[in-house]
This record gives structure tokens, sequence and C-alpha cells, in this order.
């Protein structure tokens, strides 16, 4: 460990548990982004259909993959399959004293039939809305179940890298 010397400001290597493939890739931000390393494992076609078993190969094929790829640092994103996430957009209205998030929990609530507690929510107001003379709030809520979000982030821990974030398909394309 250098004391001392600051470490390279480099981009977080991103990871993405996909059917067909584990894709790992890191680029150099800028106005001309460049590659630092990508990698890249195809999923055995006897395990496209089959969820678990499909992600325990990836788990266990990600340490090799990124020892062999090149990359540097250890902070690590990924992003969770679209399969496993909830999009939905609400409308609720608001509620002096309420918090929004607390009317949106209670949307999911009834939507999923789960206890929001066991899913990790974000959410995105959109606008104001007119129903039937009242005025609604729309918001579109990204929903993962949180026991995906704790797999993902031991599988990160499992390669030796830092999970400083987890991510769905759907945000990363809103942003």
């Amino acid at each position: 460990m250098a004391f001392g010397i600051r470490k390279p400001n480099v981009s977080p290597i991103a990871v993405d548990f996909g059917v067909s493939s584990l894709k790992v890739i890191q680029i150099e931000p800028g106005n001309n982004p460049s590659l630092i390393a990508a990698a890249a494992l195809d999923t055995p076609y006897h395990l496209l259909h089959d969820d678990e078993q499909r992600l325990t190969f990836q788990r266990s094929s990600l340490p090799k993959l990124v020892r062999g790829g090149g990359f540097v640092g250890k902070r690590a994103v990924c992003s969770v399959s679209s399969l496993r996430t909830l999009v939905q957009s609400v409308q609720v209205q608001r509620t002096q004293g309420v918090p929004i998030t607390d009317l949106v929990n209670e949307q999911i609530k009834q939507i999923t039939g789960r206890d929001p507690r066991s899913l990790i929510i974000r959410q995105c107001e959109v606008c104001e809305v007119n129903r039937a003379g009242q005025k609604r709030t729309e918001v579109i809520c990204f929903a993962m179940p949180r026991d995906v979000v704790i797999t993902h982030m031991k599988a990160l821990r499992g390669a030796r890298l830092d999970p400083v974030g987890i991510h769905c398909e759907h945000t990363a394309a809103l942003r």
C-alpha cells in the first residue's frame, strides 16, 4: 500500500450480468472516450433459460474474467437485468405532511403484493396531471428485489471489486 500517493482517477469497471453473456468494460471518459479494457464470456446454451444457474456460472467466472482483462482499479458498477426489475408508472395524490416516497411505496405494495422494504425502489417525478378534477403527480418507479441487489454486490466482492453502484438498465438509459 502506498502512503501519500494519490490513486489514479479512473472510471469504475462496468459489469453486465446479461442473459447471453457476461460483459465487463472500462472506459476513460472525456470528449473522446477511450477503452481501457473489455472482456466478455458467452453464456453456455444450456443455461440461457435458467436464471439461477446462469448467474451462478457468471458469478464464478467473473474473478478470472476481471483478472485477465487488464482492468485498472477495484471500483465497480453493475446492472441488474431488466427481467428482475419492475418499472411502473403511478399517479399519486399529494397529501399534506406525507412524503411522496411513502405514497409511491404504498402504490408499489398494492401493485406487487410485496412489502416495499423487500425492494430497492427509485423514483422519478415526471409531471402533474389532472384526473377526474384532481391533481396527481405522475411518478415512474424502478424497483429491484433487495436480495438480487445483495447477490450482485456479493458477486462483485467475490471478484475482489469494490461495488460503488448497482443500477437497473432503465435508469442507465434515462441518464
